[in-house]
């Protein structure tokens, strides 16, 4: 599934994709990103690692800085070097040129001192970078939403996951031959989203930001597990649907370097930023691979099931709801067959969708009774039924406007390496809900730390939540779990 990638020690990975998120300095100009890199990002050094058969990676032992090697699925691929190039000594970058005299070099414009020239120019051997025109990459130049697209769908899907898209997607502005197939792919994957229901504005500057959610979606669908340090970039330009992103990539990070202070989420990436991010990001998997193995063999368990349901229907839900909303706005919405690729990725089958988008869709006035998840306390799933490629999961669904409080019951299947929703069915409530389910609803709507339980009445647990010194008063009913204001 995609593609797997080197073996560099964590922290010189984590300083490559510091580099590529928060190193550029801004100047007003996105030229200026393309200068040479400082050599304020200290390497590790890299160590022989003795290689058994089935490795799919190999390490390279450089004399001064880490360098990173790729593996290949079902090949042998050649090593790349130094990848970190910001991290490099005078000595290891002039070893490194020697070294590479006898090598094509593919685009006359990346000389060797051209940062993120390594990446470049190894990133274009695999056949995952190509250049403006014959002989120029122009690294210098604004990368757009669907060069990066681009080059990220080429890193993490194979020709087959790129073939089965057969192009569909809801963006009516892509009509690029050479970067549809790709934008298609990485739509139905969720590595992308468009700047409105219907257009992806393909020939728009990527920002940092949003490079950085996209790669970090990728990383996250490949198992990649969040840093736990509850540090890293803060900035109050960040976006919201970009924080996690930022804060997690630059988490990996061991230091900041003295462009630091210039950081700023909505300055434009170059061509050159753009190598140098996917590269360290494909080093990233290939450093943790073993690991992520190993965890992947691990049957799933209760909470990352729920998470996964939980994950799935947000997205879901936040896909209609886009839709939805266009449709009200121009009256017009994409055939259903232009987002199926993207539900099957969350989804064993569509057929329910289809019918709900095709004939439904808008007569709907309250989203949980489609996508309940998020809406059920986590404390009520509990797991009924398990074999090596199927989970059975029931929870409790409180009562809505327009819904009847419910066991939900989701069936998880395991397809191609990944658990996917195969169905949920809905059963009556035979028994109330607990102190911890009550209190698991009240803490989807106030925060946690403000709220604390009053009493345990007959039908109802009664909570008293504060927040910006307003005191409110709050019942959550046995019989249905609904969640009723009693008094502010």
């Amino acid at each position: 599934m995609g593609r797997t990638l080197a073996s560099l020690a964590l922290p010189a990975v984590a300083a490559v994709l510091t580099a590529a998120v928060v190193m550029i300095p801004v100047s007003g100009e996105a030229q200026a990103a393309a200068a040479p890199a400082s050599a304020d990002y200290p390497g590790m050094k890299a160590l022989a690692e003795a290689g058994g058969a089935g490795k799919m990676r190999q390490r390279v032992i450089a004399s001064a800085e880490a360098d990173c090697t790729w593996g290949g699925v079902g090949k042998a691929r050649a090593p790349v070097q130094s990848i970190a190039d910001a991290a490099e000594a005078p000595s290891a970058r002039e070893a490194d040129v020697h070294a590479r005299a006898d090598s094509p070099q593919p685009f006359n414009d990346v000389a060797p001192d051209t940062y993120g020239a390594a990446a470049i120019h190894e990133l274009a051997e695999h056949g995952i970078a190509e250049g403006i025109s014959a002989g120029k990459f122009d690294p210098a130049g604004i990368a757009t939403r669907e060069q990066f697209a681009k080059l990220l769908t080429a890193a993490s899907r194979d020709a087959k996951e790129i073939a089965a898209s057969r192009g569909r997607m809801p963006f009516t502005d892509v009509t690029s031959v050479w970067s549809r197939p790709y934008i298609a792919a990485a739509y139905a994957s969720g590595l992308i989203d468009g700047t409105t229901a219907v257009t992806f504005s393909p020939e728009r500057p990527v920002s940092r930001q949003a490079a950085a959610a996209m790669v970090w979606r990728w990383l996250e669908a490949q198992g990649v597990e969040a840093p736990a340090s509850a540090g890293g970039r803060s900035d109050a330009h960040t976006d919201s649907w970009a924080e996690t992103a930022v804060r997690n990539l630059s988490l990996l990070g061991p230091s900041w370097s003295r462009a630091d202070s210039s950081y700023t989420p909505e300055s434009v990436m170059t061509r050159g930023d753009s190598a140098v991010l996917i590269a360290g990001a494909l080093c990233l998997l290939e450093s943790t691979a073993d690991e992520r193995l190993r965890k992947a063999q691990e049957p799933i368990g209760l909470q990352e099931a729920v998470e996964l349901i939980r994950r799935s229907e947000q997205r879901t839900a936040d896909l209609l709801l886009v839709l939805f909303d266009h449709q009200l706005a121009s009256g017009y919405k994409p055939s259903f067959d232009a987002i199926e690729a993207r539900l099957l990725h969350f989804y064993a089958d569509s057929s329910r969708w289809r019918t709900f988008y095709e004939h439904q869709m808008g007569g709907i006035y309250e989203m949980s009774a489609v996508v309940p998840s998020p809406v059920m306390p986590g404390a009520s799933f509990e797991i009924t039924g398990r074999t090596d490629e199927t989970l059975q999961i029931r929870g409790k669904r409180p009562e809505g406007a327009n819904t009847t409080a419910a066991y939900l019951t989701y069936k998880l299947v395991l397809r191609e390496a990944a658990w996917v929703i195969d169905h949920f069915a809905e059963l009556p409530l035979t028994e109330p809900f607990t102190r911890e389910e009550a209190s698991g609803i009240v803490a989807l709507y106030y925060d946690e730390a403000a709220t604390r339980l009053l009493e345990e009445r007959e039908d109802r647990y009664l909570f008293e939540v504060g927040e910006k010194g307003e005191e409110v008063l709050l019942s959550v009913y046995k019989n249905n779990g609904s969640l009723v204001m009693e008094k502010t």
